[in-house]
């Protein structure tokens, strides 16, 4: 029985009530009209674009934001009056930040069907 299809079941009615879930007059409607779906539908679309804008506007600010912090440690690093007490600050700041960025990348979730 287990192998029927749902709506094989239904034209046969030749099931148990604890067979299937959903008896054989459900049907899905939504209370809501076509003009309040679309509605809804619509906030949700611009929902989702506002939120998509929002990331991508953090993620632009921090990757910039690390670029400078990379670009200045680098330049203490390599400037030669620069004082023993700030190398080493931006030893760690390198440090940091490509331990950062490699273990973004080592620590990615395998892609399913890859």
């Amino acid at each position: 029985m287990a192998n029927i299809q749902f709506q094989e079941l239904l034209e046969s009615r030749d099931y148990e009530a604890t067979d299937v879930v959903l008896p054989p007059s459900w049907s899905a409607k939504s209370g809501e009209t076509i003009v309040q779906q679309t509605a809804r539908l619509e906030e949700e679309k611009s929902d989702a674009n506002h939120r998509r804008r929002k990331e991508f506007i953090l993620f632009a600010a921090g990757v910039i934001g690390g670029a400078l912090i990379f670009v200045a440690a680098l330049w203490f690093l390599f400037d030669p009056n620069t004082k023993p007490e700030q190398r080493s600050w931006a030893q760690a700041t390198l440090l940091g930040l490509i331990g950062l960025a490699l273990g973004t990348q080592v620590n990615r979730p395998e892609k399913k069907g890859s």
